[in-house]
């Protein structure tokens, strides 16, 4: 009778002979075991079952173990007038089905339900992946790619089936922002904070009056509800034969003060100065290298 691979069994066995022993060998075990005349041996065994359970001579079977899994053959009554004499009057074996444990690895702004369980062989789990609010999920693995699920800007909770369980493993998820479908990917979460959760549509929208878009004015960091809250010059005048230049703007956006010599020169724009958040609201530079220009023309930039 084969015996699938992966899986646990526990064979019992029955030596139905008064005069002699038997010794077999645990494959799990150091081997050399010694059964007495007439007992009973009650042997569990992993999911590797190299090398055979019974040793000795006889002519009434053996088992065995090998890739197509442990096999119990042509036992019964032995005639044998010599050598080891043993019959098996009683052999069973029961499935113990292995269990194998399926645990999560979760990012940040998320959750996996459950965080782990205990599965049968060849059975299934369920789990539930939910992102946190404003957030949506960006990857699901159990060692490989899931198939059958995609995901996009919706995408903020799944249900996974994990089928036909053989091993264990660990079910990963990661999560990223959701973002409004305008130029900078605007964060929901950074509109949320300012109210602002028509999101696409608040994305585009100038709501304070102050010439920056919503986006714009994240990629400032500054707050779109609030005019006086904006990346502008505030100053430009002369110290001596140099210009001093002031400007405001938010405290977690890199910012650049770029000059060129000419409008018409639309290559001619350079950085002379780089702002690294976190930053000052309020800014002040001294161009030292505008004295040797007869006209320069300055632009600010923000990024993150």
């Amino acid at each position: 009778m084969p015996v699938a691979i992966g899986t646990r069994y526990a064979v019992s066995f029955f030596v139905n002979d008064t005069t002699n022993t038997v010794t077999y060998t645990d494959p799990n075990g150091a081997g050399g075991n010694t059964l007495a005349a007439d007992s009973v041996v009650y042997w569990m065994n992993g999911t590797n079952y190299g090398g055979g359970l019974l040793q000795g001579g006889g002519t009434n079977g053996s088992i065995s173990g090998g890739t197509s899994g442990l096999a119990l053959v042509g036992f019964g009554s032995t005639t044998a007038a010599t050598g080891l004499q043993y019959a098996f009057d009683d052999i069973k074996v029961s499935q113990i089905l292995q269990e194998f444990a399926l645990t999560t690895s979760v990012g940040a702004n998320g959750a996996i339900s459950p965080a782990s369980i205990n599965v049968l062989a060849g059975g299934s789990a369920n789990f539930v992946i939910t992102a946190s609010n404003y957030y949506r999920i960006a990857t699901l693995t159990n060692g490989t790619g899931v198939t059958g699920l995609s995901f996009d800007n919706s995408s903020t909770a799944t249900n996974f089936t994990w089928s036909n369980v053989q091993a264990a493993g660990v079910l990963a998820a990661t999560f990223t922002n959701q973002v409004a479908n305008d130029p900078a990917s605007t964060p929901y979460s950074w509109l949320a904070q300012y109210g602002l959760t028509n999101y696409n549509t608040d994305a585009v929208a100038d709501q304070d009056s102050d010439g920056l878009k919503a986006w714009q004015e994240y990629l400032a960091d500054t707050n779109p509800t609030n005019a006086a809250s904006r990346l502008a010059f505030t100053g430009l005048n002369f110290v001596s034969n140099d210009v001093q230049i002031r400007w405001i703007g938010g405290s977690a956006a890199w910012q650049s003060v770029e000059c060129c010599n000419s409008l018409t020169n639309t290559n001619g724009w350079h950085a002379i100065y780089t702002n690294t958040p976190p930053t000052a609201i309020t800014n002040t530079l001294l161009d030292t290298t505008a004295r040797a220009a007869t006209n320069r023309f300055y632009r600010l930039k923000a990024w993150r």
